[in-house]
């Protein structure tokens, strides 16, 4: 078997226990690895990754490897069916039929001989690993083998034992018993077809009798049935009688009790028959703690209000139990549950359920996610996924229920054999709580359960654990996670109808046909409640996320509160909270001008981007060329020598344009100044552009500091109001300064 692995040879095994590298860092932590250099190296040449010797890794994954060298060692068998044998084959074996039976029982004693040698255990452990897998058919195995021996029993691999150890090749070659079933004409008829249609109708119809089945049989195959003799003859035999269907049928079913099992009861067959992972369900478990099965079933005990429901919930760690007895199943009894186990035992890691109704319930998701607690749902119809509840509910049902008085029984025929006990007369018109001697009220039921856990079951030692559970819980020396009760009652309080989702109205927050008022709470706002199940009127409100307490809500009639005076507080109480809002707000409002928000808007529409021009050309008429002509002669070039002037003229103008306006005189002061001819001209029009560049420079002037007349204040105030400054930056901002220059 191969005694060094890596860790990614270790994850494609899929061993118990180290399925995933987190596994195998988990597992070389607790189990200190690292104290063993020897056994726990790195490889020499490049990467160097570490691998692992065999002896380190955990005993389950050791017996899982061994068990599969086991399988490796049949599946590598020889089939020998030749004339060129061993001596001893040529001598035991006569036929190419016992030499195959031969190489097959010899394949699975070396199968068990190696895991055997593999695990320095004894033979019968190693015999009862290799023929639980190989009986099981989950597991590859060489079909020559398989086709051989489909199954087999430990008491016949001890008798193969034997034979091989006293040297009786020829017992273990084909045995008298094996020789005369396999000659027989059941068994042959019709190259095994009579045998396996047979095998269909037991499987079809388990109640059938024998003579049904002979009946079947003949309608089917006749009254002859063919037969191939060893020579290769074809010979015809007659039906057998009755007695023989009766002797084959009965060593069918023992022979293919696994195969009838799983197509006639296939629960059963998986809880007793089909294998389990190595380790079982437990296998990855270190810590108190990490995992918690929870399932709910009808008590087979009748109480004085009728036959209640159990809750019970194992931890899977330590084995140690808890029930509660229930009307019904219900999420808020799942929600009991926990709160009862996390006060007595700490917050669970991660809890595993079926998917029943009150599992899956909103309410029982959204306590486990308060919780931070993983959930592991079961498939569907696969009760084998959490087996160590499944075992204590049936624990509690034998070993507890059964003692109580009004004790139904456990199925039909054990509730019949308890109504036996009274005569048909006497049972005519009595009740049940009559007939099963019913005496204990369901509270007395929870107390008794809770007595027996604590003080039978978790004190009787466990075959798994090799200790009781309590011993098991007080051995772990790590730390468990608590709560607060307080807040643990508050997460378990009843949720309101409707997922406990209420808008505040002007009414209050209705719930129950009632209203709840709540004073810091404004109207229309979104609230989650709960319930708080010790006072009616009283409601706990978070906001809609349920991650905020906001406050309790009440119910004046309930809560025995003055309606007149508890309405004026809640009023009170909002008119101060919006108060202290329109406070800020007003605040804010004076600070606001009366153009703020216009001017905003105008400046956000001038920072647009401008889109780029289109791709044009020329259109010209006849028409449009005479009026082009037009404007030519309306603009005449000037002369030469004219342009220097002109353009004295221009900068003139804007100087002008650009010197600070003058403060209005006084009537006095325009007297003082005589106006002579000489120095008067005519005044000219400011155009478009003019005014544009004069309210430039005043608004130069206001970045600069200096303060503008009344006059020109708000001469730019209305400029800047109107279309053509608009358009003018519009314009300024795409041509630049060049379009001044117009």
């Amino acid at each position: 078997m191969k005694q060094w692995w890596s860790t990614n040879e270790l994850i494609e095994a899929r061993l118990p226990g180290l399925a995933s590298a987190a596994a195998i860092s988990r597992c070389a932590t607790e189990m200190n690895w690292a104290a063993a250099p020897d056994r726990y190296r790195r490889r020499a040449g490049r990467g160097g990754a570490r691998e692992i010797h065999l002896s380190l890794l955990p005993q389950l994954a050791q017996d899982a490897l061994a068990a599969r060298a086991a399988m490796d060692r049949i599946n590598s068998a020889p089939l020998n069916e030749t004339s060129e044998q061993i001596s001893y084959k040529q001598d035991a074996a006569n036929t190419s039929v016992e030499r195959r039976d031969l190489d097959a029982r010899l394949a699975i004693l070396s199968a068990i001989q190696s895991y055997q040698n593999d695990r320095a255990c004894s033979f019968s452990k190693a015999l009862r690993v290799v023929s639980d897998q190989y009986n099981a058919g989950e597991i590859k195995i060489a079909n020559w083998v398989k086709d051989t021996i489909p199954s087999f029993k430990k008491s016949a691999a001890y008798n193969w034992r034997a034979a091989m150890e006293n040297g009786d090749f020829s017992s273990l070659a084909s045995t008298k018993k094996l020789s005369r079933a396999q000659t027989g004409v059941l068994e042959a008829a019709h190259s095994g077809a009579v045998k396996q249609f047979i095998l269909g109708l037991i499987a079809k119809q388990p109640h059938l009798s024998c003579k049904p089945i002979r009946a079947a049989v003949i309608a089917k195959f006749g009254e002859s049935f063919e037969l191939v003799a060893s020579s290769g003859e074809v010979k015809t035999v007659a039906c057998p009688p009755l007695r023989t269907f009766q002797h084959h049928i009965k060593a069918w079913k023992q022979e293919h009790a696994n195969e009838l099992l799983r197509l006639t009861n296939p629960d059963k067959y998986k809880g007793s028959v089909r294998m389990v992972a190595a380790g079982g369900a437990s296998a990855n478990i270190h810590r108190l703690n990490q995992l918690w099965e929870i399932d709910a079933s009808p008590a087979d005990v009748m109480t004085t209000e009728g036959r209640w429901h159990i809750y019970a919930c194992v931890d899977v760690f330590s084995r140690r139990a808890l029930v509660l007895v229930t009307q019904t199943p219900r999420a808020d009894a799942v929600g009991v549950l926990i709160r009862d186990a996390i006060a007595k035992w700490g917050v669970p890691e991660a809890v595993k359920t079926d998917n029943g109704s009150d599992f899956v319930a909103k309410q029982t998701e959204r306590l486990f996610a308060a919780l931070g607690v993983e959930v592991l749902t079961c498939d569907a119809y696969s009760p084998e996924q959490k087996p160590h509840v499944e075992r204590f509910i049936g624990t509690w049902q034998r070993g507890f229920a059964e003692l109580l008085p009004g004790y139904v029984g456990h199925s039909v025929a054990d509730r019949t054999v308890i109504e036996s006990r009274k005569r048909f007369s006497d049972r005519l018109g009595t009740s049940d709580a009559e007939i099963f001697a019913v005496d204990l009220s369901p509270q007395e039921l929870q107390e008794a359960s809770n007595q027996w856990v604590e003080t039978v079951y978790e004190h009787n030692r466990h075959g798994a654990l090799g200790c009781t559970p309590f011993t098991k819980a007080q051995q772990y020396t790590g730390s468990i996670k608590t709560v607060d009760e307080t807040a643990l009652n508050v997460l378990l309080a009843p949720i309101a109808s409707g997922n406990g989702i209420r808008t505040v109205t002007k009414s209050g927050i209705r719930c129950n046909n009632e209203h709840y008022l709540i004073g810091n709470v404004m109207v229309g706002e979104r609230v989650f409640c709960r319930q708080d199940p010790r006072d009616l009127g009283k409601l706990f409100v978070f906001s809609d996320d349920g991650e905020q307490f906001l406050g309790h809500a009440f119910a004046p009639v309930l809560a025995g509160l003055d309606p007149v005076k508890t309405i004026a507080h809640v009023r009170k109480m909002q008119k101060a909270l919006e108060e202290e809002q329109i406070t800020s707000m007003r605040r804010q409002m004076r600070k606001i001008g009366p153009r703020d928000v216009l001017n905003a808007v105008l400046e956000q529409g001038q920072s647009n981007v401008t889109a780029f021009p289109k791709p044009s050309e020329t259109h010209s008429t006849p028409m449009l060329s005479a009026a082009g002509e037009v404007t030519k002669l309306t603009q005449p070039e000037l002369p030469d020598g004219l342009d220097d002037v002109m353009a004295q003229i221009k900068a003139e103008l804007d100087s002008e344009t650009t010197q600070p306006a003058q403060p209005p005189k006084t009537p006095s002061q325009a007297q003082t100044k005589p106006s002579t001819a000489t120095n008067t001209r005519p005044i000219k029009a400011e155009s478009q552009f003019d005014r544009y560049r004069r309210a430039l420079a005043l608004e130069k002037r206001i970045s600069a500091g200096d303060p503008l007349s009344e006059a020109d204040a708000r001469w730019l105030a209305g400029y800047r109001e109107g279309a053509e400054y608009k358009s003018m930056k519009i314009m300024a901002d795409e041509f630049g300064e060049s379009f001044l220059e117009g």
